[in-house]
């Protein structure tokens, strides 16, 4: 169901800053798709209203981690000369057409910094941030969005 999407047309970094909580802690984007066209939403504020496309509700993307099985799509966190890099993991992600990682992002804070792939390139992004403490979700356009923090289910 490959969806090429703005970062992967573009090959471009997006950074920006987004809500924090009271505590000051990084309120990480809902995102949504569709089970009929595979469109993406990242939801930045929740108007209290359903998310429709394709004249159907879409799914909220439940990030995955450790414990959910398999882990070779969780990020790994590396820290370099100059930041950090985040790469999905160990065994080489295969990154064809049919199977790769769509986009790597991280947030520290109010800073949120997203780095669109395309099938051939290394599951790997380098970010300008200092701090390896960091929160990182990958998206596999197969399996759904991994995280090195995954967001606790809300009772």
């Amino acid at each position: 169901m490959g969806n090429p999407g703005f970062l992967r047309r573009s090959g471009m970094n997006l950074y920006t800053q987004v809500p924090v909580s009271s505590s000051g802690e990084n309120i990480m984007l809902e995102i949504m798709r569709c089970d009929l066209c595979g469109k993406l939403a990242m939801i930045v504020r929740d108007g209290g209203r359903r998310t429709i496309c394709c004249d159907q509700l879409m799914e909220k993307l439940v990030e995955q981690g450790e414990g959910s099985g398999e882990t070779i799509h969780v990020p790994v966190i590396e820290k370099t000369k100059t930041g950090i890099r985040v790469r999905v993991p160990a065994v080489e992600n295969p990154m064809r057409e049919e199977h790769y990682i769509e986009w790597i992002e991280v947030s520290k804070g109010k800073d949120l910094h997203v780095k669109g792939l395309s099938p051939g390139d290394a599951p790997e992004a380098e970010f300008p941030i200092k701090d390896a403490n960091v929160k990182a979700r990958v998206y596999c356009e197969q399996h759904g969005i991994w995280s090195n923090k995954p967001a606790k289910p809300k009772s």
